[in-house]
């Protein structure tokens, strides 16, 4: 696949509809002569906080792939269900039908969020055309609120279960009630008491109720560890996809929790770029690059935050420490002990990147 020119300019606080002050999104488009396929996020936050401001590197880095990012706000769970998914309905209208103002191409569209921003975008994918929900999306009626295909990271799929998988997983008891009063779910529904007592909207606000032959191909990734979205959620919605015979791909990885980052390993995010690129651009990405140490890891993957880091006094012996002690008990706070802040800062940055990317792998 041919490489992206990244960032041309960015509009922020664009109003998709005007039913909430929330109901605005933000537009990152490449250099790349368009037409381009645009990538919808959809933050998380348990329903009831979050923002578009937020967009992991994760998403941003495709406008260096010659993808468009478009970063969306919902109404939250103090406007509950259907709110939420009308708005990113609402959206993803908007969207289709100002594609040419922008140039991005109508038939192109991905959604993408985590944990609640999952559960959004795998409802997006699973609800084209249900009437009681599109009715209620504001603004270009008659225009499709549909997606081609859905990357999921860890969001809830079936609501009245969850503290059954987190049970079966598990977890320990401090682990969320997802079926008690004031949970985040709950919250999301309006219910007043325990979830199961509006059972009825627990149901329809779970993707696992609407899977049929017609939804697109989904891309789920979960990590192992997870407790707060236990991870047989997302075991639950791949096998509905795969047995109505949707094309569906479940990633679970080794060691991560509820983080986007912990769960953007090497392997995983060369498993979202295949999905992307050849659900959406028709070609293969190049195989990824083999690096011998973590220093070429580092500059190949992290390049910017590896030369910041490089060229701040310091950062670069507080990087050995986190090599000679990485994965030992309380290393982090070790090696950060009575270091300055202008130290600790780039090197944060280098950290959050190299870590996701399987750079300190090497050092295992």
């Amino acid at each position: 696949c041919p490489q992206g020119q990244g960032l041309n300019y960015a509009v922020y606080d664009i109003a998709y509809a005007e039913t909430d002050p929330r109901n605005i999104l933000d537009l990152f488009l490449p250099a790349d002569p368009g037409p381009w396929p645009l990538i919808i996020w959809i933050h998380g936050g348990g329903w009831k906080g979050g923002t578009k401001d937020t967009v992991p590197a994760q998403a941003l880095g495709f406008l260096n792939r010659g993808y468009a990012i478009a970063s969306v706000e919902y109404r939250l769970s103090d406007h509950p269900w259907p709110a939420p998914v009308a708005d990113v309905k609402a959206a993803v209208r908007w969207l289709r039908a100002n594609a040419s103002n922008w140039s991005l191409d109508p038939d192109r569209f991905a959604a993408m969020g985590s944990s609640a921003g999952g559960h959004l975008a795998a409802m997006l994918g699973v609800t084209e055309g249900v009437g009681a929900l599109e009715d209620l999306a504001q603004g270009n009626p008659g225009v499709s609120s549909g997606v081609q295909l859905v990357v999921d990271y860890y969001g809830p799929t079936d609501l009245l279960k969850m503290d059954e998988d987190t049970q079966a997983k598990g977890c320990p008891e401090s682990a969320l009630c997802h079926l008690c009063a004031g949970s985040p779910e709950s919250l999301l529904v309006g219910c007043e008491g325990t979830l199961d007592t509006c059972a009825d909207k627990a149901v329809e606000a779970s993707p696992v109720t609407w899977v049929d032959s017609s939804d697109v191909p989904f891309l789920i990734v979960h990590g192992k560890s997870d407790c707060t979205v236990p991870t047989p959620q997302s075991g639950r919605l791949h096998t509905l996809l795969v047995e109505a015979g949707v094309s569906a791909q479940l990633v679970e990885v080794e060691g991560a929790g509820h983080n986007v980052n912990e769960c953007s390993t090497y392997d995983t995010r060369a498993a979202v770029r295949e999905f992307l690129d050849t659900q959406l651009r028709g070609c293969m990405p190049e195989a990824e690059p083999v690096y011998e140490t973590i220093d070429q890891c580092m500059s190949g993957e992290c390049s910017e935050e590896f030369e910041t880091c490089k060229a701040t006094e310091g950062c670069m012996d507080l990087e050995q420490c986190f090599r000679d002690n990485f994965g030992t008990a309380g290393y982090i706070a070790s090696c950060i002990n009575g270091i300055a802040s202008t130290i600790v800062s780039p090197h944060k940055k280098l950290f959050d990147c190299a870590k996701p990317a399987g750079c300190y792998a090497m050092l295992q």
